[in-house]
């Protein structure tokens, strides 16, 4: 690890030994495991002298050195992985923690308490930090996966926006969404992140890392073949501001879940049709007679809204 120049270490769980022993039950059998813990740590810390530790507590002041941080998770708020909840911490395993971590404190050590709260109340995680920092720990408060970016002192504001291309059709610069929209973004001040489609993980898509999602594949088949992808599409109706271009995912469910009806195609001559107060910056698109339309509505009473639309005539 030092040869490829990490500078310290986070040793994660140093309590996973009482899963398997109890001091009550055999107090000789627990006594060597933090014995042997303390000795393995100690010999870590001849080799790589900074070390964070995500909890120790019982080898804390056995140990021959001060760690640069001892962090822990849950003093406010808890996460049930299997049940995927957010959950209170009791009052007693509150006082428990602050008491750890007011210990490591007084030995002039940094206490960094880690919360758990889901990106979609960002207001509710500034808070929860500032409650966590009046009691003199350094807060990070996050996704209980840790899959986005959390809130300590100061937080992000996310100015990457994920651009999904096709793949299929050959590499990420020679996509549709990298001729036409990477540069106007790139423009704005954003960073756009390419990601195949087929290959998209859904655990990504983090409200924290991205300000935008835009879709630009070639055709319907992506959204058809990554049925994860389109699970996550469904359930997270306005989670992250999300651009459709080139084609919409087929799927009834996603259609129902986004307020849209397909009425299938619609016959030329065209027409473009826009709210100027919500579009600015939509210039009127030329149509050539062989162009082949179809038509949707939108449930604008599910709250979505039709910015801009093509018309004809008969007024589909």
């Amino acid at each position: 690890m030092k040869k490829r120049h990490f500078d310290g270490l986070f040793l994660d769980t140093l309590d996973s030994f009482n899963a398997y022993t109890d001091e009550k039950a055999d107090k000789a059998l627990y006594d060597r495991q933090v014995e042997g813990l303390t000795e393995l740590v100690n010999d870590i810390h001849s080799i790589h002298p900074k070390l964070i530790f995500n909890r120790g507590f019982e080898i804390f002041d056995r140990i021959g050195f001060k760690p640069e941080a001892v962090a822990g998770e849950s003093i406010f708020k808890s996460y049930n992985s299997k049940a995927n909840k957010y959950t209170d911490v009791s009052k007693s395993d509150r006082e428990w923690l602050s008491s750890k971590f007011d210990h490591v404190k007084s030995a002039g050590v940094e206490a960094i308490a880690l919360d758990y709260l889901p990106d979609t109340d960002l207001d509710a995680r500034i808070a929860l930090a500032k409650d966590i920092s009046q009691k003199g720990y350094t807060p990070y408060v996050s996704d209980g996966m840790l899959y986005g970016f959390g809130v300590s002192y100061t937080y992000s504001v996310p100015k990457r926006i994920l651009g999904v291309y096709d793949g299929t059709l050959g590499e990420p610069n020679l996509s549709f969404i990298h001729s036409t929209v990477t540069t106007p973004l790139e423009y704005n001040g954003y960073v756009v992140d390419l990601v195949d489609i087929y290959n998209i993980d859904v655990n990504q898509l983090q409200k924290s890392k991205y300000a935008a999602l835009v879709f630009y594949p070639a055709d319907s088949g992506g959204y058809t073949e990554n049925t994860e992808l389109m699970s996550w599409l469904i359930s997270h109706v306005g989670y992250i501001p999300t651009l459709f271009l080139g084609v919409l995912p087929t799927n009834s469910e996603f259609l129902n879940a986004y307020g849209i009806e397909f009425l299938g195609e619609i016959d030329p001559p065209y027409s473009f049709d826009r709210k100027p107060a919500m579009s600015k910056g939509i210039i009127d698109p030329p149509f050539s007679p062989n162009d082949r339309l179809f038509s949707f509505s939108v449930d604008e009473n599910k709250g979505f809204k039709v910015q801009a639309s093509v018309k004809n005539p008969a007024g589909a």
